[in-house]
């Protein structure tokens, strides 16, 4: 579930990865999504729990790497915020976040 979350979320902000550190700000925005997804997610679940799904989503999206966000940003958070777990998921049992959430982290 947590991999399918990284193609959601993650925009490459261009086609080759480069070592350098993202900005705090973008870092902390990053750290900031995948806290409010992952406790929602984890209130829809029994066997996950919000300290698992933030780390493993933190490493996923290499938070360390962000630059920025879209502006659909807070519109992401507060869809995600606001939905029931019903809402939150897809046909097949897996997670369907809100169009507004796809490509909110801007990474290098």
């Amino acid at each position: 579930m947590v991999r399918r979350m990284l193609f959601v979320f993650v925009l490459l902000a261009g086609c080759e990865m480069v070592e350098d550190e993202g900005t705090t700000e973008a870092i902390a925005l990053c750290d900031q999504a995948t806290v409010g997804i992952c406790n929602k997610v984890a209130s829809c679940s029994a066997t996950i729990s919000p300290g698992d799904c933030t780390a493993a989503l933190r490493r996923e999206l290499n938070c360390q790497r962000a630059v920025g966000v879209s502006s659909s940003y807070q519109r992401c958070l507060s869809e995600v915020g606001g939905s029931t777990c019903q809402g939150l998921t897809d046909p097949s049992g897996g997670l369907a976040l809100p169009a507004s959430c796809s490509g909110i982290i801007l990474v290098r």
